[in-house]
C-alpha cells in the first residue's frame, strides 16, 4: 500500500495527509480522528500502516501516543503539489499584511497597506488576526465579523489545525464561541469546543499593555464579558462593545 491509495480514497484521507505531510503537525490518533472526521478505529488503522512503512514516527507523550511525519522532503513537496494544499510563501507575514487580510475579508478595519489578495488565506488570517488582536483592540472588535462573513468558506479543519500550529487555541476559541453568541448560530460554538483546554486554570489579560493602575484593573473587571471569563481572559471591552460593531458591519444572511 502506497499513498496513491489515500489521495483517491476519500477526501478525509486526503485531509489526513495534508494535516501530517503538508501542514508537518504532531498529533494523537484521537485529535487526528476529530480533525478529518475519519472513525477513531479507521484512523488508528491507517497510522499504524504509515508508520509500518516508514512513513511516520510514533512518540510517546505520558499515556499518549503522537504520530509525525518521517516522510523524505521530496515526498512532502509532492504530496503539497496532488493536494493543491500549499499554504506557504517566501513573503514574511507582517501584523500590517494580515490586518489588511482580514479587511479584504470583511472585517471592519481602516489599513493603510494593500498587500496581494492571494495570501495568507483565510484560515491562516482568522488565526494570526486572533493572536494580532491581543496587541490592537479595533481588530478585536472586527474578527466576528469576518469570522461570520466567511463561514460558508471557511475550511473549520484547517482552521483548528493551524490554531494548534500557531498556538491561537484559546484566542480562536474566545472569538469562535463570542461569534456564535453574537449571531445565534451555534456552529461556531460547536468548533470553539474542540479548541478548549480545559487544564488551563488562571485569569490572564487578554490585552497586552492592558495597563496595571488601580484603575484599571477596575475597569477590565467591570468590563470583561462573561464569555472572556470562561475563556480565562480579561479584558477591558465590554460584550456590547462587540455587539454593537457586530450588528453594524456583519451583512452575512443567516
Amino acid at each position: 500500500m502506497g499513498l496513491n491509495e489515500y489521495l483517491f480514497k476519500s477526501n478525509r484521507h486526503q485531509d489526513l495527509l495534508r494535516i501530517l505531510f503538508v501542514e508537518d503537525q504532531e498529533l494523537t490518533a484521537y485529535s487526528l480522528a476529530q480533525l478529518t472526521e475519519l472513525p477513531y478505529a479507521t484512523t488508528h488503522s491507517e497510522l499504524e500502516k504509515l508508520a509500518a512503512q516508514g512513513l511516520l514516527q510514533a512518540r510517546k507523550e505520558g499515556r499518549h501516543v503522537l504520530f509525525k511525519s518521517a516522510a523524505p522532503e521530496i515526498t512532502r513537496q509532492l504530496l503539497t503539489e496532488l493536494l493543491g494544499a500549499s499554504r506557504r510563501s517566501t513573503v514574511a507575514i507582517t501584523d500590517s499584511t494580515v490586518k489588511a487580510r482580514l479587511q479584504d475579508f470583511g472585517a471592519p478595519l481602516v489599513v493603510e497597506d494593500t498587500p496581494a489578495k492571494s495570501y495568507p488565506d483565510l484560515e491562516e488570517v482568522l488565526v494570526r488576526g486572533a493572536l494580532l488582536a491581543k496587541k490592537d483592540p479595533s481588530i478585536a472588535r472586527a474578527i466576528p465579523v469576518a469570522i461570520h462573513q466567511n463561514a460558508e468558506r471557511l475550511d473549520s479543519r484547517r482552521l483548528l489545525v493551524l490554531a494548534r500550529k500557531h498556538q491561537a487555541k484559546q484566542e480562536l476559541g474566545f472569538f469562535l464561541e463570542l461569534t456564535s453568541e453574537l449571531s445565534g448560530e451555534k456552529s461556531f460554538a460547536k468548533l470553539a469546543r474542540a479548541l478548549k483546554d480545559r487544564r488551563l486554570k488562571d485569569d490572564r489579560d487578554f490585552f497586552e499593555n492592558q495597563g496595571a493602575s488601580e484603575y484599571q484593573r477596575r475597569l477590565t473587571e467591570r468590563n470583561t464579558p462573561t464569555l472572556a471569563k470562561k475563556w480565562k481572559f480579561r479584558m477591558n471591552m465590554s460584550f456590547e462593545t462587540f455587539q454593537s460593531t457586530f450588528q453594524r458591519f456583519s451583512r452575512r444572511v443567516g
